[in-house]
């Protein structure tokens, strides 16, 4: 029982590095660059350093409808030279409810009580 645990003390001694925190960030951007009235698009939220999130919060605009239940999810976790990388990708389906140049307002997430906002996409 002893050589067990000092073993998993080395173990956890020695590969400590790679459970470091990865930095947070969030990215958002579109599918399609162009967009019609009352036509709907795709628009993509990725999440790299977690995927401990239930949802994204979207900027307020009048000009944008975003599609109830039509949401795809990906995720993806990795360990490559002992580095651990993790994401979570979300796709909405958006409609615009006008024409012209619209601008996405950022979305953000809630990880570990603190907010991360995305970049705006035109």
């Amino acid at each position: 029982m002893m050589r067990y645990v000092i073993s998993l003390l080395l173990l956890l001694l020695f590969t400590g590095h790679t459970l470091q925190a990865q930095e947070i960030s969030v990215t958002a951007a579109v599918v399609d660059r162009i967009v019609y009235e009352n036509e709907p698009f795709r628009y993509n939220v990725t999440v790299e350093g977690s995927a401990n999130f239930d949802k994204v919060r979207f900027g307020e605009t009048p000009d944008i409808e975003v599609q109830p239940g039509r949401t795809a999810t990906s995720e993806n976790f990795s360990i490559i030279n002992g580095r651990v990388t993790r994401s979570k990708s979300l796709t909405y389906t958006l409609i615009p409810k006008k024409s012209g140049k619209l601008t996405v307002p950022p979305s953000s997430v809630k990880i570990n009580g603190k907010q991360y906002a995305s970049n705006p996409v035109e």
